[in-house]
């Protein structure tokens, strides 16, 4: 980090004072995020109970679908964990992104490597210029296609950690409960 700020200040030929001022700039925010990584667990909740007025509630609850497999099953194929998790019209959705991103890749870094070849052989300024627009059209795509599997695999933990969630339509709160109704009123001037 230092590194870079020092680059920086040197490159806007500031003088001794700025760099100094840069410096200090530079230490002072890895310190707040040093602190920041070691007291953010101080301040949360450590408490795994759900407590209501004058009970406890102490639920085990099994799973039924492992989180772990369905992240494995996306992983090792996309789309798997979404079937394992019974979430099927996320199928084509994942599978057809991947697909389209992979074969714009392939696509991309044919053209790449045939104008890479190209370039090497003329010297060609118009095909140095074709050659890193499809290397930056190839890298793309390849970001596109990791951001797919990862999300791919994210889909799948959090299908298998909501599975066993009830989705009923009853959505009213009971009587005994603490909720309270808020009233907005709006008025308007003439």
């Amino acid at each position: 980090m230092l590194k870079i700020v020092r680059t920086f200040c040197h490159s806007l030929r500031c003088e001794e004072s700025w760099f100094i001022v840069c410096r200090c700039f530079a230490s002072l925010n890895m310190t707040m995020i040093v602190l920041f990584l070691f007291t953010s667990k101080l301040f949360s909740q450590s408490s795994d109970s759900i407590s209501f007025s004058k009970q406890n509630i102490a639920v085990e609850h099994h799973q039924t679908k492992s989180s772990t497999q369905a992240v494995l099953f996306s992983l090792a194929l996309p789309g798997l964990g979404q079937v394992y998790t019974e979430t099927y019209w996320k199928v084509p959705v994942i599978v057809g992104f991947c697909s389209y991103f992979g074969y714009q890749w392939f696509q991309a870094n044919d053209y790449y490597l045939r104008y890479r070849n190209q370039y090497k052989a003329t010297t060609n300024p118009q095909s140095r210029r074709v050659r890193d627009f499809y290397r930056t059209e190839r890298d793309k795509f390849a970001w596109y296609f990791c951001v797919t599997y990862i999300l791919n695999g994210v889909d799948a933990y959090v299908n298998a950690q909501l599975y066993d969630f009830d989705i009923g339509t009853s959505l009213t709160a009971n009587e005994n409960s603490s909720a309270h109704l808020i009233r907005l009123n709006y008025y308007f001037r003439r």
